[in-house]
């Protein structure tokens, strides 16, 4: 979808000014090329990298590992896929894979019918304040 049509749906869905959508989808835009990035495995170079939360509870460190089992290996003149078998623990350049890195308050209440209820009358102030926010992390 284009820019200006992903634009109107999020302006509309989240009830603000085509400005403010405009900022928040291009601010998005550019956390998913970033996550993008921090996805590409180091060792096969596919945008497969992910993170696997620990447990605080079972002392089991968070770590980053690679899906992608598509790797060919040929044994005995066979060729068959293994795992890449990329593991690494999670440092802060694995950070924007993380869950929460791309998260959108305001859409998440626009889409909770209850919650944006709640924001009539305030939401489009909350829009501008987290918008203002997100500038401000941007440079």
């Amino acid at each position: 979808m284009r820019l200006k049509k992903r634009v109107e749906a999020y302006a509309k869905t989240v009830n603000c000014s085509m400005k403010m959508a405009r900022i928040r989808v291009r601010y998005f835009d550019r956390l998913r090329r970033i996550i993008h990035a921090a996805s590409i495995c180091p060792k096969c170079g596919k945008p497969t990298l992910e993170m696997e939360g620990g447990s605080y509870e079972e002392g089991i460190e968070a770590y980053v590992y690679c899906s992608n089992d598509r790797i060919p290996e040929t044994e005995d003149g066979e060729t068959y896929y293994t795992d890449c078998g990329f593991y690494d623990d999670v440092k802060d350049v694995y950070t924007p894979i993380s869950h929460w890195f791309d998260f959108d308050i305001v859409l998440a209440i626009a889409m909770n019918e209850t919650e944006a209820r709640e924001f009539i009358g305030g939401l489009e102030r909350f829009v501008q304040t987290d918008t203002g926010s997100l500038l401000k992390e941007a440079t």
